[in-house]
């Protein structure tokens, strides 16, 4: 019986996209659950691991990222997924790590772009 509640849930959620955009936004996510989930995951092993100066930057760092992922996960949830699609996108790691490399290239992302259709 939970399995037909899960199936419902799914189906109101991609009923909210437009036809073309259902499998891209499904698939967007399941990317944007597994990116909480790995953030969730990189924070227990920091506060594991690291200790001092270094436990705070990264713990800040990680609770940056965590608004932004959940305001794109709103976003796809509400049907808006152009969207969730560029929050998404630049919440990744190739854009964080340009991003604290002062670099402005978005060469190594290039793979993610067909994702949002730009």
């Amino acid at each position: 019986m939970k399995g037909h509640g899960d199936h419902a849930c799914l189906e109101k959620f991609r009923q909210k996209h437009p036809e073309s955009l259902r499998s891209n936004a499904t698939i967007l996510l399941i990317l944007q659950f597994i990116l909480i989930l790995l953030l969730f995951a990189t924070a227990v092993l920091v506060c594991l691991v690291d200790t001092g100066g270094r436990l705070v930057f990264y713990l800040l760092l990680l609770g940056g990222l965590l608004p932004p992922l959940l305001a794109g996960l709103f976003c796809n949830t509400n049907g808006k997924y152009l969207t969730a699609a560029i929050i998404t996108l630049k919440c990744t790691p190739c854009q964080v790590q340009n991003l604290l490399s002062g670099s402005s290239s978005a060469t190594s992302c290039d793979i993610l772009l067909p994702l949002c259709r730009c």
